[in-house]
């Protein structure tokens, strides 16, 4: 049976102590998402919230979004590189991000992996990797979704890298392993009150 996409209500908070996989965003993060936020990545404060003391509300599909774009960043592309792709093709990716969650057998979230933030290790047979590319690909303004077999090379058993003579390493992002974190963390994430610390 498929898995149903979940119904979230995060603040901005919750969406960032769900990615950080249950812990306390760092000052680096919370400067990431006020800077994708300029950006329009996640959409959610751009469909709501008009004017100061409005709360913005994150979805299923902010999570990813912001999750993904966060992930990036951390891998060295620019917030440029990454717009393009989420922003611009957002309808495309929010479908793509829909039918890889429906994928996911209705056990996935429980599994003790889930929320071992790293500490145990997973091999999805059936991953989908995302592959950016940066200002200096041909390919500029377009993301693969491929699978472990159309890769470029074989890819090391836990660190998704393709290698290609002359290039620089390209990090794969695996989507469902990152999905799975996010949205375990975020079905968990305590109330945390807004304004500054």
């Amino acid at each position: 049976m498929p898995q149903e996409i979940p119904v979230l209500s995060l603040t901005q908070g919750q969406l960032l102590w769900a990615i950080k996989y249950g812990r306390e965003p760092d000052a680096r993060m919370k400067y990431q998402i006020r800077y994708l936020r300029a950006l329009d990545i996640p959409p959610a404060s751009s469909r709501q919230a008009n004017g100061p003391g409005k709360r913005i509300s994150y979805d299923f599909f902010d999570l990813i979004e912001a999750g993904v774009a966060i992930t990036g960043l951390d891998l060295g592309f620019r917030p440029k590189d990454i717009a393009v792709v989420l922003v611009e093709k957002r309808e495309v990716m929010h479908r793509i991000y829909a039918d890889v969650w429906h994928e996911l057998p209705d056990t996935s979230l429980t599994q003790d992996w889930v929320k071992s933030r790293g500490r145990s290790a997973v091999l999805m047979g059936d991953e989908v990797y995302i592959r950016l590319h940066d200002r200096r690909s041909e390919k500029w303004g377009q993301v693969d979704f491929v699978n472990p077999t159309e890769a470029g090379v074989i890819l090391p058993m836990f660190e998704p890298i393709e290698r290609f003579d002359g290039e620089a390493p390209r990090r794969l992002l695996p989507l469902k392993r990152l999905m799975l974190q996010w949205v375990a963390w975020a079905l968990e994430a305590p109330p945390i009150k807004p304004g500054r610390k």
